[in-house]
């Protein structure tokens, strides 16, 4: 029986090599998986497609850890080892997507597409350009400042690295050329809304030369420099573009997380489900109201920033609500502060009418008083601490987590 079985087994494989040898042209078919490289840069659709994709790998998508090594949100992982010449954790090291925005420059500029379309995608090439080397000349200072997209079988890959003011300048040359080729303001209602434009890159231009000006480039003359002039007019011109332009604070602070396309919005990075969302929600929110821990609490140093009603710091003696110490104002730190602090702090015992609580649902986290999930600090009396101390802060943030 099994004999007659891989006979018959033999005997059907002849048949279908017999019909593919017969037949062979049938499966000669271009492989549509993929492209030719000629075809993309002669193609508007293919072409357009190409830099579409430059977005994602450049301005990805909020995450978790997205402000853990800032002062707003806790979890900075300064344990020993955390640096090292061979680490990622601070590392921005961006070549491969540099290669490919060169890509795109280099073949937009051979002049395969029409004017239009070309420069609108160059414009936007520019921008990407110079957005990924502000990363990083932030983390490293000085960095090879790779213009063409470089080829491993020919080019000398081990690139000499730019001065940091060079770096500024090419960061600059490549915003303004960008500014010339974008246009001026994107609509809501615009099918391209999402894309860069001249607001974005004036404020972008802005942001970069600020930095150049800033402490961290000019440690012997950190307020004096010449640069802050130079910040300044460029600040100044994004600043009047943007008005110009219908941007302008939103009425209603609190409204920012919650008003589509609202009037700050200078970039938006656009979230469509399924294909691009965000988890933002269960990573604030605690965890009796949500799905996970929240790992991404606001700190002691990030309330302390908050000013008083009167706009003046707590501890600003010519303040109306001056506080003493900052061990006085632990004890008081939610009273007569900017309104903006309750937009965006939650607190022990503060009302947090979350979806499935009633209205007047107050979120506590002290030890022995709240939920299990949510519980931090000590506890005098029993000598325990809270097992969740190394994660929370005693704060969670309001905005977004309200929804």
């Amino acid at each position: 029986m099994k004999m007659k079985k891989i006979k018959y087994a033999v005997i059907s494989a002849a048949f279908v090599l017999g019909g593919m040898t017969t037949s062979c042209d049938t499966l000669d078919i271009e492989n549509l998986n993929s492209y030719d490289e000629s075809m993309v840069w002669h193609d508007a659709n293919l072409a357009t497609a190409y830099v579409n994709n430059l977005y994602s790998e450049c301005f990805g998508n909020w995450e978790a850890s997205a402000d853990g090594n800032s002062e707003q949100v806790t979890g900075m992982p300064w344990y020993l080892g955390t640096i090292t010449e061979t680490g990622s954790a601070y590392k921005k090291w961006e070549y491969t997507k540099i290669r490919h925005i060169n890509e795109a420059i280099k073949r937009l500029e051979e002049g395969l597409l029409d004017s239009e379309t070309a420069n609108s995608l160059l414009g936007q090439a520019y921008f990407m350009r110079a957005y990924m080397y502000y990363w990083m000349v932030l983390h490293h200072g000085g960095v090879p400042y790779i213009k063409v997209p470089q080829d491993k079988d020919t080019d000398d890959l081990y690139v000499k690295r730019n001065s940091t003011p060079e770096c500024f300048q090419f960061m600059i040359e490549d915003l303004d050329h960008a500014i010339t080729l974008l246009p001026e303001k994107i609509a809501g209602s615009s099918a391209d809304y999402g894309r860069i434009d001249q607001c974005f890159a004036k404020a972008w231009k802005a942001k970069t030369l600020l930095l150049k000006a800033s402490p961290q480039f000019n440690p012997s003359n950190p307020y004096g420099n010449a640069y802050w002039e130079e910040a300044y007019v460029a600040a100044k011109e994004a600043y009047d573009f943007c008005v110009a332009k219908g941007i302008a604070l939103t009425p209603d602070y609190a409204d920012i997380w919650i008003q589509e396309q609202g009037p700050e919005v200078v970039f938006p990075v656009v979230n469509s489900n399924p294909n691009k969302t965000s988890a933002w929600e269960y990573t604030t929110r605690p965890a009796s109201v949500s799905r996970d821990k929240s790992y991404s609490n606001p700190t002691w140093e990030f309330v302390k920033s908050f000013p008083m009603l009167d706009g003046k710091r707590y501890d600003d003696p010519s303040g109306k609500y001056y506080v003493a110490d900052e061990q006085a104002l632990l004890k008081s730190f939610w009273q007569n502060r900017d309104p903006r602090f309750n937009n965006v702090c939650l607190y022990n015992g503060r009302e947090y009418p979350v979806a499935g609580k009633h209205a007047d649902y107050r979120q506590y986290n002290a030890l022995g008083v709240s939920s299990p999930d949510d519980q931090y600090g000590v506890n005098p009396n029993a000598h325990t601490n809270a097992v969740n101390n190394d994660i929370f802060s005693g704060f969670y943030i309001y905005k977004s987590g309200d929804f």
